[in-house]
């Protein structure tokens, strides 16, 4: 019969590296309440940002709103980040080289 502290002593030995501790649960392991799926259109809709790099290093975001029931996309707004904050803040500063 070959027990745990056998097994432990034995990997120890030839260096291998073994978790022994039983994983954790976290929260978000816990069950959550199954949707409803949506049963005609306009009932339910998700949205999702994403954000993507041109080829010259420019960035920008995307915003997409779409129907459930339809899959229909119903907008998706596009803004350049440094837009963006230009309007929020005024100019950018200038890049030092």
């Amino acid at each position: 019969m070959v027990n745990s502290k056998r097994i432990y002593k034995l990997y120890s030995e030839e260096g291998l590296c073994v978790d022994w501790h039983k994983p954790r649960r976290y929260r978000t392991a816990v069950t959550r309440t199954e949707l409803i799926n949506a049963t005609h259109a306009n009932e339910s809709w998700s949205m999702d940002f994403m954000s993507d790099q041109l080829f010259e290093g420019r960035r920008f975001r995307l915003l997409t709103i779409v129907d459930d029931f339809t899959r229909e996309s119903l907008a998706i707004e596009v803004a350049r980040v440094p837009d963006r904050v230009k309007l929020g803040r005024g100019s950018l500063p200038e890049k030092s080289a």
